[in-house]
């Protein structure tokens, strides 16, 4: 499996200024300041950063797929955040012209009954079929970035996200226990989209069948 060291293309966004709707947030709360990612960088040498790669199969076609994920995701929609996000998710602000969505996250505490509260910006490119995101608000996060992908031919298709993140010396989670935390509640999210599509695709499916002939 492919991992990226420090100064790779996720890395490097850690450059780009805050976006409009993060304003107010200092840099040390942010994260993902210049500074703090050059310090951290320095102390780590060669050392890769936390990083998973998660795939899950969606029995639906992609457009649907891509619709239901991005209706999920999107406030005051059929499957907006009610349906999958109602006790975690609180939207702070979306830009339908950017295609920006920006919301504060609690993800429920671990094992160990810690809370791991941050907040997201999550951009998409209908074009590509793709969406970015990045966190910021949690003090053990240097930095956090997700890329996810939506493929697909027929009736079927891939939701797949990528993240690389590293957490602060100190951090109650090392880089290798945050994977796994991560990936544990990505793969849950993911399966709950590709559920939502699937029975999408399935009450379409079954609306387009001609009815029995008299």
């Amino acid at each position: 499996m492919m991992r990226w060291k420090y100064g790779s293309r996720f890395a490097q966004l850690a450059l780009l200024p805050l976006a409009d709707n993060a304003v107010g947030y200092p840099c040390d709360t942010y994260l993902c300041g210049t500074q703090r990612v050059s310090e951290h960088a320095s102390r780590r040498g060669d050392r890769m950063a936390g990083h998973i790669d998660v795939r899950v199969k969606v029995s639906a076609p992609l457009e649907v797929m891509w619709e239901v994920a991005n209706e999920i995701e999107t406030p005051g929609t059929a499957t907006g955040p009610a349906d999958r996000h109602a006790q975690n998710h609180e939207i702070v602000q979306w830009n339908p012209e950017l295609n920006r969505i920006t919301y504060r996250i609690n993800p429920g505490p671990d094992p160990a009954n810690r809370t791991w509260a941050y907040q997201a910006e999550r951009i998409v490119n209908a074009a590509d079929k793709t969406a970015y995101a990045r966190r910021w608000g949690n003090e053990n996060f240097l930095y956090s970035y997700a890329f996810w992908q939506y493929t697909g031919t027929g009736a079927e298709s891939e939701l797949r996200c990528v993240a690389d993140f590293e957490m602060i010396p100190g951090s109650p989670m090392d880089d290798g226990q945050m994977e796994a935390f991560m990936s544990r509640g990505t793969l849950a999210a993911m399966g709950k989209t590709a559920r939502a599509a699937e029975a999408v695709a399935a009450r379409r499916a079954g609306a387009s069948r001609p009815g029995p002939e008299e």
